[in-house]
C-alpha cells in the first residue's frame, strides 16, 4: 500500500480504498507454519508421514519432494537456512569426523507462490553405527545336575548394554532355536524369560535390533553351572556400641575355603569381615571362576546400654518413679527395682513407700544393664519425742547417702514462729525450742529441695 491509496471512513466498517488496484494480506512465517500442510520428504508415502529416521551403518541419506514448476524450495539444517540448496531434493552426508550417534534435523519449505501457505516437511535423522555384538554366552544356574536348566533370554540385553555401553532401552531381540529360523524369521521362541532347555540344546540364535535400525543375527551359547553346595541362611546380629572391636560376619561354608570366592557389598573378598556400624551386609558366594553365586544377608542391629533419667512423683506413702531413657539409647529395654530380677516392660513403678531404691534398666538385645540409686522423699506425718528410740526426731526420709543433696528444712508453730532450721545432713528436729519441749500440737514445715522446689505442709507432735 502506498500514498495513492484512499482511506474511506465508514460507519460500519473502516476500509481501505485501493483505487481500482488489488493487494493481498499475508501472515507472518511463524503463524503460517501452524496452518501449513505437512509433506513427506523421507519417502513417497504421503498418507503416513514419518519424521524420525534411524539409520545404521549409513553415511548419507536422500531427502526429497515432488518438483513443481514455479515453486520455491527452502532447506534448513537444525533451524539454519541452507542458502546454496534450492532444489526439491537434498543429499544428507555426515561429516567424516562425526561421532555416532550423529543426529541432525532438516526442514523443507515448498512455496508455490500462489498466496497459499507453504508446505512443510521435517526429517530428524539419526545415523548409528552397528555395535557388531558377535557371539555371546548366557549362563544359568541350577541346584543339581538333575534339574532342567532354565534361561531368561532378556538377560542378554543387560549383558550387551553393559559390554557395549548402550542404553538398555535401545536393545531388543527375537530368539530362535536354529540359525535357519533366525534367518527366515520363523518359529520364534515365545517363552523368552522362562525357557526350559528340556532338549539340551547348546546354543540359540537371536536377531538383535539396536537403535531401532541396526540388526544382527548372533549365536548365544547356553551354559549351565551349579550353585555351591553350602547352606546360607540370612542372619540378624546385635552390635553393642560398647564393643569397640566391632562384630564378625562369617559366611564360610562346608566347602573347602580355597574352592570358593566371596564378594561382599563392602567390596571385601574374604570369607569373614568385621563391621562397626549397623545396616545390611550382603555376600555372594560362588565356586572360583564361576558366575553362579548364593547370596546371604547379614542384618546388623545396633544397640547399647541404656542412658536414662527419672522423675519421682511424691504423694505421702504412695509415690512413683518414671524411668526416661535418653534418645541416644538405641535398644529395647525392660525395667526393675531393688534387684536385677523380675524385669517388666513398663518404665513406671507405682505405690512406692518413701525410701532409697536401686533401679535397673536392661537391654533386651543383650548389651547389658545400667543402674541408678533413686531416693523417694518421705515426710513424717507425726513423731513422738519421748526418748524410746522410735520416731524421736522429725526428719525426712528417702535421702541418698551422698553429699549431692542440699535440702533446707524449717519448722513453724501455728502462729508462724520459726522453731527450727536444719539441713538434710543434720539429725532433725527433736521437738524442742530453746531447750524446752514443745507441746503436743500440729506444726508446719517448709522444705527447700536441691532443685529449688518448695514443699510445705503440716505434721503432728505427740507426747
Amino acid at each position: 500500500m502506498g500514498p495513492d491509496i484512499e482511506y474511506i471512513p465508514n460507519t460500519n466498517l473502516n476500509s481501505i480504498g485501493l483505487g481500482g488496484r488489488s493487494t493481498s494480506f499475508g501472515l507472518p512465517p511463524f503463524i503460517q507454519s501452524l496452518f501449513s500442510e505437512r509433506i513427506n520428504i523421507v519417502n513417497d508415502d504421503q498418507d503416513n508421514i514419518p519424521t524420525e529416521v534411524n539409520l545404521c551403518d549409513e553415511t548419507e541419506f536422500l531427502l526429497s519432494y515432488n518438483t513443481s514448476p514455479g515453486a520455491t524450495y527452502t532447506w534448513k539444517k537444525d533451524g539454519e537456512i541452507l542458502s546454496d540448496e534450492n532444489g526439491s531434493s537434498l543429499m544428507v552426508e555426515i561429516p567424516v569426523d562425526a561421532e555416532y550417534p550423529y543426529e541432525v534435523t532438516y526442514q523443507l519449505e515448498v512455496n508455490f507462490n500462489d498466496g497459499e501457505c507453504p508446505l512443510i516437511g521435517i526429517a530428524r535423522l539419526t545415523f548409528n553405527q552397528s555395535p557388531n555384538y558377535g557371539n555371546q554366552e548366557l549362563v544359568t544356574c541350577r541346584e543339581t545336575t538333575e534339574d532342567t536348566p532354565v534361561y531368561d533370554f532378556t538377560d542378554i540385553y543387560t549383558q550387551l548394554s553393559d559390554a557395549f555401553d548402550i542404553p538398555l532401552e535401545e536393545i531388543s531381540g527375537i530368539f530362535y532355536e536354529t540359525e535357519d529360523d533366525a534367518i527366515n524369521g520363523e518359529n520364534p521362541i515365545t517363552e523368552i524369560s522362562n525357557f526350559q532347555n528340556t532338549t539340551g540344546i547348546s546354543s540359540i540364535y537371536a536377531e538383535m535390533e539396536t537403535f531401532q535400525s541396526c540388526k544382527e543375527i548372533i549365536e548365544i551359547n547356553l551354559l549351565v553351572e551349579e550353585f555351591p553346595d553350602i547352606f546360607l541362611e540370612d542372619e540378624s546380629l546385635i552390635l553393642c556400641q560398647e564393643n569397640s572391636d566391632g562384630i564378625l560376619l562369617d559366611a564360610s561354608g562346608s566347602e573347602e575355603e580355597n574352592t570358593l570366592e566371596y564378594l561382599w557389598s563392602t567390596g571385601e573378598t574374604s570369607a569373614k569381615i568385621t563391621v562397626n556400624t549397623g545396616g545390611e551386609y550382603t555376600v555372594d558366594v560362588s565356586f572360583q571362576g564361576f558366575e553362579c553365586a548364593l547370596s546371604k544377608t547379614f542384618t546388623v542391629i545396633e544397640s547399647n546400654i541404656a542412658s536414662f533419667d527419672f522423675e519421682v512423683e511424691s504423694s505421702g506413702n504412695s509415690n512413683s518413679i518414671q524411668i526416661i531413657t535418653d534418645s541416644s539409647s538405641l535398644g529395647e529395654y525392660e525395667f526393675t527395682i531393688n534387684e536385677p530380677v523380675n524385669f517388666q516392660d513398663s518404665s513406671t513403678f507405682e505405690n512406692l513407700s518413701p525410701g532409697v531404691y536401686q533401679v535397673y534398666v536392661r537391654d533386651q538385645l543383650g548389651c547389658g544393664i545400667s543402674e541408678k540409686t533413686i531416693g523417694v522423699l518421705g515426710i513424717m506425718e507425726f513423731f513422738t519425742p519421748n526418748g524410746d528410740g522410735i520416731n524421736d526426731v522429725w526428719q525426712i526420709s528417702g535421702l541418698l547417702q551422698t553429699n549431692e543433696e542440699d535440702i533446707l528444712l524449717q519448722v513453724y508453730d501455728r502462729y508462724g514462729k520459726l522453731l527450727s532450721s536444719f539441713t538434710n545432713r543434720d539429725r532433725g528436729w527433736d521437738g524442742t525450742y530453746n531447750g524446752k519441749n514443745m507441746p503436743t500440737d500440729d506444726y508446719w514445715y517448709r522444705i527447700r529441695l536441691t532443685d529449688g522446689t518448695i514443699e510445705t505442709g503440716s505434721f503432728t507432735l505427740k507426747r
